[in-house]
């Protein structure tokens, strides 16, 4: 398919909107940045990817600029990769392709594909739903997704039908294939892909020896190591609208070798008839969420899981969604939520420890 300049920026203007406010972004909070140089051994590059922005901070002294630069090369071919797989606003992605299949037939997929897939159907399993990839329809139809334009009205009759191609359940997954039950049936791998490309970059740095780094995609991050022998260090926006730039924190979290993964409703969403219409949708009832629950910050072994979770645990409200981070092993949860015009903070048994 050819695309004219106008449709490529549209395709660009869709995905940032999409991914670029999808998430809390997490503030890494670093003061030793504020002063650093390569003498201090931290080495920082960023870039673009996923509709959005990737910052890693690799504390090494005597890195030698022929090494960064061949770390910085891996990160880019990783990344391609990674968005050649997971991006739904590339038309000839293999989640494009996937969701473009209007048969019932097996579509073949890719190891990777194969595996993220394994990791979202077992958290969509155990969240009985408030965790699915199959949301894409409602996510399209609210104008958060591939299309970009919100709907002139909110009709139930349309909700209720499209609900009838949301769950996950109606995906077969056999020997590597993918079989819809319904030709209509597509996937949005937006609440975990992030976390995703940030696991496949830590494998990268580890594989190639560094035992030291922060990597954060649009927010998503995962913490190995040490920054010159003292834990890294992460600060957790206070959930305001006008907080963009993350000045207010609302927490800071000494951690290590953590994937770690917040998701708020305060940044995507617009007013309808006085409604507010979050980007967070539940696809058990097809509806945004409504509650009192502004953000979650999820702390797990991988930035996958924690992606995922976080999603899951927002979906879910205050109550269910830390009760939800309780049975999980190895998962911590920090919720924020609004109490009249101020935030309260409750966090699951073991967080902090």
């Amino acid at each position: 398919m050819i695309f004219t300049k106008l449709s490529k920026m549209k395709i660009v203007k869709n995905f940032l909107r999409q991914n670029n406010f999808k998430k809390i972004i997490i503030f890494i909070f670093l003061f030793s940045f504020i002063m650093c140089s390569k003498k201090d051994g931290l080495h920082e590059f960023s870039g673009q990817t996923m509709g959005t922005g990737y910052n890693i901070t690799i504390y090494k002294p005597n890195l030698s600029e022929d090494e960064l630069s061949f770390v910085k090369e891996k990160v880019k071919l990783t990344l391609i990769k990674v968005n050649k797989k997971m991006n739904p606003f590339d038309p000839q992605s293999e989640i494009s392709k996937f969701n473009d299949h209007h048969f019932l037939t097996p579509f073949p997929i890719s190891d990777e594909f194969y595996d993220l897939i394994i990791t979202a159907k077992e958290i969509y399993q155990i969240s009985n739903g408030a965790f699915d990839p199959t949301i894409a329809p409602l996510v399209n139809y609210y104008g958060f997704g591939t299309t970009g334009d919100e709907p002139k009205t909110i009709s139930k009759t349309k909700i209720d039908s499209l609900e009838k191609i949301i769950g996950f359940d109606k995906i077969t997954i056999e020997k590597q294939k993918l079989i819809k039950s319904n030709s209509n049936i597509k996937l949005d791998l937006s609440a975990i892909a992030k976390g995703y490309g940030v696991d496949k970059l830590a494998q990268i740095l580890i594989s190639s020896g560094y035992k030291n780094f922060i990597i954060e995609i649009g927010g998503e991050v995962y913490l190995h190591g040490s920054n010159n022998n003292k834990k890294w260090k992460l600060g957790i926006d206070v959930p305001e609208t006008n907080n963009m730039s993350g000045e207010k924190l609302q927490s800071i979290l000494e951690l290590t070798n953590k994937g770690v993964a917040t998701s708020g409703d305060y940044r995507n969403f617009y007013i309808k008839n006085d409604k507010r219409i979050s980007h967070l949708i539940d696809p058990r009832t097809g509806n945004p969420i409504s509650h009192d629950l502004a953000s979650v910050t999820i702390v797990a072994e991988n930035c996958t899981y924690a992606d995922a979770i976080a999603t899951a645990s927002i979906v879910l409200g205050k109550k269910d969604g830390i009760k939800f981070v309780e049975t999980i092993p190895n998962v911590e949860g920090y919720f924020i939520f609004r109490n009249g015009e101020e935030f309260s903070v409750k966090a699951t048994s073991g967080f902090g420890k």
